[in-house]
């Protein structure tokens, strides 16, 4: 790009040498990169933007700077039912400055104001033009369809099929990066979108073509989940384009998922969800190549798993155990053998699907039964209709995003109520008196760690825990799907919440950082182990800001770290967190009878299988909790 371009773009007055250095000197590190990565895992951008803040206090960065910028940083929205008049391009943040009077909404990347800039999308259209990085031309290209079909210049066509080409002339760049095959999916489903818009069939068939030839080598990573989005690609496709997915490719397909459910069937412990996705791929496929019944054999499958899942649930241990557990996948069950009942192909099967129809319904009460035998107000918390969790959700949904993490926090239904949890205690007592006379003994590797004497009324609370947690886990479980699939939560949004509360402390940030993203990449061990542990010093070190340290005193010459359960159960930190909260943290980090989180894994005692998206999630939650404490106002005696 010429200097000559770059004056008469930004300042027809001229441009300071050092700022022309700077802008050089961004341009030249995002063209370089090739890894997919945002800006801020750029060591090298990152220097350079810093050192401008730091010489450059009171002065925005130039426009280009910025340009590039949001070019970089916008969020893309790849969901397929994305509605027509809803932007592909977001920012990653709207966060609401309270420093200015009146407040005002502070947006980053600022997308929109950015593609409605004449200056702008000049500058995009010749960097689009000169850039030999295939990473920045899709996307240049893709920002200038979205700012120019909106103003409906005739231009807009051809950057959109440009877009669409170049998102699939990276395939080879994929497997050369860690993360490179989330952008792969992401990809696809962008330019399978701009085929369908255009009415461009010749695109679609190269996505359809470049989706075949990789389908084996995803398999060969083991790249399950992916290959379950490049299915409902060319689905997609297919809906728009009849015929344009060959039988061939169905065919394909098929075989792929054969193979892939496979070598799942031969890993311990099998993962259900990715046998479902494969088993979805082959309904699919089946469904298209008019291979009825292949296709009914496959849905039946999909039942039988969840009723199988429901049975395995029911025996183990944990968490992710347990009745209530095993209730949901008998509801899902049961939702699949009804909407077989509807499809069946003969009376046979139908009579068939209307028996498991029945035995699920007879399943699901005695589930209850089993669980009202422990305690007769559990089913108030088993049931979860579907209306109560849309109502719950909207809300988070129409949300701002940056008010969807405080509204979350403050959820009074997802902390117990402790006064309501301790009447559902003493009716156990008085329907099940046997547990009151009933001493408790924790194992744990064969070890006695704890026995407690007949059941007492924090016994008997505890125990109401315990159930309160399975049912919230559940609702948190949809709660953080909802919103992860929706993008009201985000990698981005989390961190930034976190970075913007008052009493983060610098030195966890980046474990935190590294744990949202194991979260995000379903790395859920190393999720579990960098986010729990942060937790303990996060609220030590907001009581040492405040003046109150986490330490005792024994004698005269020693000072000691409190322990985290001791610390919890200081008077002074139980009156502030509140009981709901306390309870919480509680329960879910140091008590022996609760999860243990902290202390299982400061020990080593944690097994892998409660290393899973649910405690990731419950562990998240506790971050959020912690955020809720701002300080006093001084004025506030």
């Amino acid at each position: 790009m010429s200097k000559n371009f770059d004056r008469r773009v930004i300042a027809p007055g001229g441009i300071l040498d050092t700022t022309e250095t700077f802008e050089e000197t961004v341009i030249k590190t995002i063209e370089e990169d090739l890894s997919f990565d945002l800006s801020w895992h750029s060591t090298s951008l990152e220097s350079s933007l810093n050192e401008w803040k730091s010489s450059h206090p009171q002065k925005p960065y130039p426009p280009r700077v910025i340009w590039e910028l949001t070019a970089l940083d916008a969020m893309a929205d790849n969901r397929h039912d994305r509605k027509p008049d809803e932007p592909y391009f977001k920012p990653v943040l709207e966060m609401v400055n309270r420093d200015t009077n009146p407040p005002t909404l502070e947006i980053y990347p600022d997308v929109k104001g950015t593609l409605s800039d004449d200056n702008a999308v000049t500058y995009y259209q010749a960097r689009c033009e000169e850039t030999k990085n295939p990473i920045r031309k899709a996307r240049y290209a893709d920002l200038l369809w979205e700012a120019l079909r909106v103003k409906r210049d005739r231009k807009a066509y051809s950057y959109a099929l440009q877009a669409g080409n170049t998102y699939l002339d990276q395939v080879p760049l994929y497997f050369e990066q860690k993360r490179g095959l989330i952008h792969l999916t992401n990809n696809f489903q962008r330019a399978a979108e701009i085929s369908v818009v255009l009415n461009t069939r010749d695109l679609a068939l190269k996505v359809i073509q470049t989706i075949s030839d990789l389908l084996s080598r995803l398999l060969e990573c083991e790249a399950y989940h992916y290959l379950s989005e490049l299915f409902k690609t060319l689905e997609f496709i297919a809906n728009k384009f009849p015929d344009s997915v060959s039988s061939q490719n169905w065919q394909q397909v098929r075989e792929i998922c054969y193979n892939a459910i496979a070598k799942l069937e031969g890993q311990k412990p099998l993962n259900d969800l990715l046998v479902q996705a494969m088993v979805q791929g082959i309904i699919i496929s089946s469904v298209h190549l008019g291979d009825d019944a292949i296709a009914w054999k496959y849905r039946v499958r999909v039942a039988e798993i969840n009723e199988n899942e429901a049975k395995a649930r029911e025996g183990g241990e944990g968490i992710t155990n347990g009745s209530l557990v095993s209730l949901k996948f008998i509801q899902d069950a049961l939702h699949g053998y009804q909407n077989l009942v509807s499809i069946a192909p003969n009376e046979k099967e139908k009579s068939r699907m209307s028996g498991k129809v029945e035995e699920m319904k007879r399943e699901i009460r005695r589930l209850i039964r089993q669980s009202e035998n422990e305690m007769k107000s559990i089913s108030v918390s088993v049931e979860i209709p579907k209306e109560k969790i849309e109502q719950f959700i909207k809300p988070l949904l129409e949300a701002n995003s940056i008010d969807v993490l405080p509204m979350l926090s403050s959820y009074p239904d997802l902390t117990p109520n402790i006064d309501e949890l301790r009447e559902q205690a003493k009716h156990m007592s008085e329907e099940a008196p046997l547990t009151s006379v009933l001493g408790k003994t924790q194992i744990r590797d064969g070890r006695i760690i704890d026995q407690t004497p007949p059941f007492s009324n924090e016994d008997a609370l505890s125990t109401q825990l315990g159930f309160w947690f399975q049912s919230h886990a559940q609702l948190l479980d949809i709660i953080f799907y909802r919103l992860k699939e929706t993008g009201q939560i985000t990698r981005d949004s989390l961190l930034t919440h976190l970075q913007t509360w008052e009493f983060v402390d610098e030195r966890d940030l980046p474990f935190l950082e590294k744990g949202i993203d194991h979260y995000f990449d379903d790395d859920h061990v190393s999720a579990l182990h960098l986010l729990v542990l942060r937790i303990e010093h996060m609220l030590k070190s907001t009581f040492e800001q405040t003046g109150a340290p986490s330490v005792t005193v024994p004698n005269e010459r020693q000072i000691r770290e409190q322990t985290f359960g001791d610390f919890l159960r200081r008077e002074d930190v139980r009156n502030i967190l509140g009981e709901s909260i306390w309870y919480y943290l509680n329960f879910a980090l140091v008590d022996e009878s609760g999860l243990n989180l902290r202390n299982d894994i400061a020990h080593g005692w944690i097994e892998l299988e409660s290393c899973n998206r649910v405690t990731v999630q419950i562990s998240l939650y506790c971050i959020l909790q912690l955020t809720r404490l701002q300080k006093k106002n001084p004025d506030d005696k």
